[in-house]
C-alpha cells in the first residue's frame, strides 16, 4: 500500500513538474479604451504565423493592430514580444512573452514557459494560435471578445 502511494505521488510530481506555466498581469481597464495597438516586430522570432496569431487575437477584441519595425511615436499603445522554440519531434513553442506599453509605461504582460524538453506536457504540441489566444484573452481581461455574428 505504501509503495503504491509513493509511486502515485512520484508520478504526480513528474506530471506537474512538466506542465507549462502562464503568468499574466492584465491590463487595467482604467487605462482607457484601447482601439489600436502597434506591434513592434521582433526579427529574432521566426515562429511561423506568430504575428498573424497576435493580430487575430487582438482583432477578436475589436483592437486594430499594425506591425512596425520601428514603432512611430504617434502610437499610444505598443506591444513587444519574444518567443522561444524547442524540439519535440517537431518545432514547439517553449516560451512566449507579451508586453503592452502605454507610451513607455508597462501596463500589462503575459508569459508562458514550458520545460525545455516538454516532458509529458501534451500542450507542447498546441498550435501557435491555441497558445496565444488565451494569453491575449487574459491580458485584455477587462475587454471582452467581440461576439461572432452569424
Amino acid at each position: 500500500m505504501k509503495r503504491n502511494v509513493l509511486a502515485t505521488l512520484g508520478c504526480l510530481i513528474f506530471v506537474v513538474g512538466c506542465s507549462s506555466t502562464v503568468s499574466v498581469q492584465p491590463i487595467d481597464v482604467s487605462v482607457g479604451k484601447i482601439t489600436e495597438i502597434c506591434i513592434e516586430r521582433n526579427s529574432k522570432v521566426i515562429v511561423p504565423q506568430f504575428t498573424d496569431a497576435l493580430q487575430e487575437g487582438f482583432s477578436r477584441h475589436g483592437i486594430i493592430t499594425k506591425i512596425y519595425a520601428d514603432v512611430p511615436s504617434s502610437c499610444s499603445y505598443r506591444l513587444t514580444y519574444t518567443a522561444r522554440e524547442g524540439w519535440a519531434y517537431v518545432r514547439v513553442l517553449t516560451g512566449v512573452h507579451l508586453a503592452v506599453y502605454k507610451k513607455d509605461q508597462l501596463i500589462g504582460a503575459a508569459d508562458r514557459n514550458s520545460p525545455p524538453n516538454g516532458g509529458v506536457n501534451f500542450s507542447k504540441w498546441d498550435s501557435t494560435r491555441t497558445i496565444i489566444n488565451p494569453m491575449i484573452d487574459e491580458l485584455l481581461g477587462g475587454i471582452a471578445p467581440l461576439q461572432a455574428t452569424e
